[in-house]
């Protein structure tokens, strides 16, 4: 099929071998699937499936309570009560994959070359106060470069914790006694109040001295910087999830010297460490043998501190209370089991 129609059109008209039929697809509003009758499986029992786009959270919430929706994901947490006393929807919760974090952009002349102001930013940041007062409680804080639902996760890292009296020594320390002014990109609507939790960082990073400007830019624009590998920034918030369960879909993206997205920039010799050991970790047959590696890389890239660390969510769906629907940690909306109740 791809050879007789060519790439671009397969994109918009694909064929697959699943449970559900494109039917139509408008861009930016919605996609309609209707069940595949010849599905090696059997035929799912729902029969028509639409994936709609609704980007301010508020209104995926009046459409889940309304009953124009049955499924609609990323729920804020100050909201999960007035779901659950609807009467139309409950709140399934999930822990997830995903997690937070900032990208500190480590280029030659930026503060962020020094790992002692790498320290002192995830030092400044309370993360257990922002999970609670922004969160509701629905995340753990990251103690590494790794979800803990992955292969690989290494359980003697901690958090680096919160200390902001120590990040302004660290920062004197580097030549920063008067802090420094950098900026900062972060996404709005595209995480769980992913807006609120840059405005928190923000506002506790100028609390030892650093001023932040703080920019918003709309998905489309930031995702393609990203892309791009032009962040106009020098540190940007992003999230991760990593649906192989496995540190091979993180370590090796983010830190090995041929990754797709940013330079693990710490030194030549620390750079090929890290690569031998991801190297080792994705060609070795030996579970034991790849998990001991991956503990090993992810302790060399803890001590280098990347990434200022945040935190790991837990996904909030509104569920209607017509259908039965089991949410997944890998954030995958697998509607194949789906039923009317």
């Amino acid at each position: 099929y791809v050879e007789q129609v060519g790439d671009e059109r397969f994109k918009r008209e694909p064929i697959g071998t699943g449970p559900y039929k494109l039917v139509k697809w408008d861009k930016d509003e919605q996609v309609v699937l209707k069940a595949n009758e010849n599905y090696w499986r059997g035929e799912p029992e729902i029969k028509e499936v639409i994936f709609k786009a609704i980007p301010e959270a508020a209104s995926r919430v009046m459409a889940l309570q309304a009953g124009q929706v049955d499924i609609a994901v990323n729920i804020p947490p100050h909201q999960v009560e007035q779901v659950n006393k609807s009467g139309k929807a409950a709140i399934v919760a999930v822990p997830s994959t995903r997690f937070l974090l900032a990208q500190f952009m480590m280029h030659e002349g930026s503060p962020f070359a020094d790992q002692r102001v790498r320290l002192a930013v995830n030092l400044a940041v309370d993360v257990e106060s922002i999970i609670d007062n922004l969160l509701g409680g629905n995340a753990t804080p990251m103690t590494q470069t790794l979800s803990d639902l992955d292969f690989g996760h290494n359980p003697n890292l901690k958090a680096y914790g919160y200390d902001p009296e120590r990040a302004k020594e660290l920062l004197a320390e580097a030549g920063y006694a008067d802090g420094f002014r950098f900026t900062m990109l972060a996404p709005t609507g595209r995480y769980m109040m992913d807006k609120e939790v840059a405005e928190a960082v923000k506002s506790q990073l100028e609390a030892v001295g650093l001023q932040v400007d703080l920019k918003l830019p709309e998905w489309g624009v930031y995702v393609d910087q990203i892309m791009r590998k032009q962040i106009e920034a020098d540190m940007w918030l992003i999230g991760w999830g990593n649906s192989l369960l496995d540190a091979e879909g993180t370590l090796y993206t983010w830190f090995h010297s041929g990754q797709r997205f940013f330079h693990y920039d710490v030194g030549q010799a620390r750079n090929r460490e890290v690569d031998a050991l991801l190297d080792k970790a994705r060609t070795s047959l030996d579970a034991s043998v790849r998990e001991q590696t991956y503990h090993q890389a992810l302790a060399l890239i803890h001590a280098d501190v990347p990434w200022l660390l945040l935190f790991q969510q837990k996904d909030l769906y509104g569920v209607s209370n017509r259908v039965d629907w089991t949410p997944r940690s890998d954030e995958a909306i697998i509607l194949y089991n789906a039923k009317w109740k």
